[in-house]
């Protein structure tokens, strides 16, 4: 019943919006003007719902969002933003940032810039774990940060995996303290990676820039520059197998030695593939002792001196022994 009150509160003011007088073309035609009165009253229709319900209201809301040009639906988010800012209560600011990262497509705003910079701003003030987590989760979903930039790595279409670095980087370099900030300052490495492996046409050079890019964010994760460090240990393996890609296995040896060092088999090595591969049978997508990674790996490399990246499918046979 909750959810039937929130479609007939919002979808009957929502089209009488899109058809009626109230609405004009903008005079160049190329965009519709949508009053505020939409947002304020789909926030009201939010706060309403159940929180049961909420989840889908808020899918609902963007589906129903979706029906509308790219001018137009960009205003509707940049009105969701004006009203995040101006809300007095608490409880409203916490249902439209967890609308804004709820959205199935990064959103954006006329104004992108400074709203993800006031919501960080925001979210950095606030001592509130609630309000804070999701202010985090309403920054990583804009147009160009960290969900967007993953939403290109997983892709297999290399057009769209050149775009993940930028995106992953803007959000490790802007937003250092937001809890996304070290998976994206990670997974600018690979992402790298996978762009080279793709077959773009800077070639080798991505693997210099990907060696860069894990070196920097070692080096920003060791100095406590982001909240946490998890994906630290695998910063250190993913380093060493670029070393296999250029045929370097010494520099690998090198890297995987430090790791041996550093971590303990109660730090954990995240690994989806080795290298990017369409290759379903080279998924492993389990997190390993980072101790015993190395290890292995190690013991692999002295008994294959001469291994490279495509050895991949006898390495990860290896490492899928470890327990």
């Amino acid at each position: 019943m909750r959810k039937a009150g929130w479609i007939s509160l919002l979808a009957l003011p929502f089209f009488s919006l899109i058809a009626g007088p109230d609405i004009a073309p903008a005079q160049s035609g190329s965009a519709i003007a949508l009053p505020d009165g939409f947002t304020n009253l789909s926030v009201t229709a939010l706060l309403a719902t159940g929180p049961d319900d909420r989840r889908g209201a808020r899918a609902m809301f963007w589906e129903q969002v979706a029906l509308l040009p790219p001018n137009a639906r960009m205003r509707v988010t940049g009105s969701l933003v004006k009203m995040l800012k101006a809300a007095s209560e608490q409880r409203q600011k916490i249902e439209i940032a967890a609308t804004l990262g709820s959205a199935g497509a990064p959103w954006t705003t006329p104004t992108l810039n400074a709203d993800v910079t006031w919501i960080y701003s925001a979210y950095r003030q606030t001592n509130n774990e609630n309000m804070k987590a999701m202010l985090d989760y309403a920054l990583q979903n804009a147009a160009g940060l960290y969900r967007d930039g993953i939403h290109d790595y997983n892709t297999d279409k290399l057009a769209r995996v050149a775009q993940a670095p930028a995106k992953l980087a803007a959000m490790a370099d802007k937003f250092p303290k937001s809890r996304y900030a070290e998976n994206a300052g990670f997974y600018v490495g690979p992402a790298l990676v996978k762009t080279y492996l793709f077959k773009d046409s800077r070639g080798i050079a991505l693997i210099n820039d990907a060696n860069a890019a894990f070196e920097r964010y070692i080096k920003r994760t060791e100095n406590d520059e982001f909240t946490k460090r998890e994906y630290l240990a695998a910063g250190y393996f993913f380093r060493a197998l670029d070393g296999l890609i250029t045929g370097n296995v010494a520099e690998t040896k090198d890297w995987l030695n430090r790791g041996l060092s550093k971590f303990t088999d109660d730090d954990k090595i995240y690994i989806y593939q080795l290298f990017p591969s369409p290759d379903p049978a080279l998924v492993l997508d389990d997190f390993l002792p980072a101790h015993k990674v190395f290890a292995t790996t190690l013991r692999f490399l002295n008994a294959h001196p001469n291994a490279s990246d495509k050895d991949q499918t006898q390495l990860l046979a290896a490492i899928r022994t470890i327990r």
